[in-house]
Protein backbone atom coordinates (compact mmCIF):
# COMPACT_ATOMS: atom_id res chain seq x y z
CA UNK A 1 0.00 0.00 0.00
CA UNK A 2 1.35 3.45 -0.92
CA UNK A 3 2.04 5.92 1.88
CA UNK A 4 -0.43 8.43 0.43
CA UNK A 5 -3.28 5.93 0.43
CA UNK A 6 -3.07 4.63 3.97
CA UNK A 7 -6.46 4.15 5.62
CA UNK A 8 -7.57 6.72 8.15
CA UNK A 9 -8.10 5.40 11.65
CA UNK A 10 -11.37 6.42 13.26
CA UNK A 11 -10.69 6.83 16.96
CA UNK A 12 -14.22 7.99 17.70
CA UNK A 13 -13.21 11.55 18.54
CA UNK A 14 -15.82 14.26 18.31
CA UNK A 15 -14.19 16.58 15.77
CA UNK A 16 -17.06 19.01 16.23
CA UNK A 17 -15.42 20.08 19.48
CA UNK A 18 -12.60 21.62 17.42
CA UNK A 19 -14.78 23.76 15.16
CA UNK A 20 -14.14 26.50 15.88
CA UNK A 21 -11.21 26.06 18.18
CA UNK A 22 -11.88 28.37 21.08
CA UNK A 23 -9.49 29.30 23.85
CA UNK A 24 -11.06 29.60 27.25
CA UNK A 25 -11.36 33.14 28.57
CA UNK A 26 -9.64 31.96 31.72
CA UNK A 27 -6.61 30.60 29.85
CA UNK A 28 -3.41 32.31 30.86
CA UNK A 29 -2.20 31.98 27.27
CA UNK A 30 -5.25 33.60 25.67
CA UNK A 31 -3.73 37.08 25.40
CA UNK A 32 -0.49 35.88 23.85
CA UNK A 33 -2.33 33.61 21.39
CA UNK A 34 -4.69 36.43 20.43
CA UNK A 35 -1.72 38.71 19.77
CA UNK A 36 -0.07 36.03 17.63
CA UNK A 37 -3.29 35.43 15.66
CA UNK A 38 -3.60 39.16 14.91
CA UNK A 39 0.05 39.33 13.89
CA UNK A 40 -0.39 36.28 11.62
CA UNK A 41 -3.49 37.77 9.98
CA UNK A 42 -1.57 40.98 9.29
CA UNK A 43 1.38 39.11 7.80
CA UNK A 44 -0.97 37.01 5.63
CA UNK A 45 -2.67 40.15 4.31
CA UNK A 46 0.69 41.73 3.59
CA UNK A 47 1.92 38.56 1.88
CA UNK A 48 -1.18 38.20 -0.32
CA UNK A 49 -1.19 41.84 -1.38
CA UNK A 50 1.90 41.14 -3.50
CA UNK A 51 0.06 38.66 -5.74
CA UNK A 52 -1.89 39.45 -8.88
CA UNK A 53 -5.68 39.15 -8.43
CA UNK A 54 -5.85 35.95 -10.51
CA UNK A 55 -3.15 34.34 -8.37
CA UNK A 56 -4.98 35.33 -5.17
CA UNK A 57 -8.18 33.78 -6.52
CA UNK A 58 -6.33 30.56 -7.38
CA UNK A 59 -4.79 30.41 -3.88
CA UNK A 60 -8.21 30.91 -2.27
CA UNK A 61 -9.66 28.12 -4.40
CA UNK A 62 -6.75 25.81 -3.53
CA UNK A 63 -6.98 26.45 0.21
CA UNK A 64 -10.76 25.97 0.12
CA UNK A 65 -10.32 22.63 -1.67
CA UNK A 66 -7.65 21.51 0.81
CA UNK A 67 -9.85 22.44 3.76
CA UNK A 68 -12.79 20.58 2.26
CA UNK A 69 -10.60 17.53 1.64
CA UNK A 70 -9.30 17.47 5.21
CA UNK A 71 -12.80 18.07 6.61
CA UNK A 72 -14.20 15.20 4.58
CA UNK A 73 -11.47 12.86 5.88
CA UNK A 74 -13.04 13.13 9.33
CA UNK A 75 -16.47 12.15 8.06
CA UNK A 76 -15.48 8.78 6.65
Amino acid sequence: MKADTLPIADRGENVGLMEPILISESSRRRGKLTDLAIKLAGKATQFCSGFAPDVRTAIVDLVRAMYLYVSMMYLY
